[in-house]
């Protein structure tokens, strides 16, 4: 309920503002500018805030492509962590089940911790 409260706040104290901060520069930045594709003879006319926004936004695309990429060993790890826990939590349950089916005869005497044996008082039979 929190995260929604706050996904609503910061859509309204950030995104709204920063949409509207967007059409301003696009209303404002109407005139077409002539662009070169260097290596091509083709020219394009195209106004200067899709340029602008367009260079923003393949940048902000190639930058999410290159995190994505960088963070493939830690999803690896995580992955292989994840197969460990299930692994790990079959055994504890596979356990716990033959401790409960393990009679008392079976099951080794363990002798007591050396604090409870310590605090002990002499001549006292435990």
């Amino acid at each position: 309920m929190l995260t929604r409260l706050l996904r609503r706040l910061l859509f309204w104290l950030i995104g709204v503002p920063f949409g509207l901060a967007l059409t301003l520069f696009a209303v404002a930045n109407r005139q077409p500018v002539d662009v070169g594709l260097w290596p091509l003879p083709w020219t394009l006319q195209l106004p200067l805030y899709v340029q602008v926004l367009g260079g923003v936004g393949v940048g902000l695309i190639a930058g999410v492509c290159l995190s994505w990429i960088g963070s493939a060993g830690l999803r690896a790890r995580a992955r292989a962590s994840r197969r460990r826990t299930r692994e790990l939590e079959r055994e504890v349950t596979r356990l716990r089940l033959h401790q409960q089916d393990a009679t008392p005869a079976e099951a080794p005497a363990l002798p007591r911790p050396a604090a409870e044996q310590a605090s002990l008082l002499p001549g006292m039979i435990s």
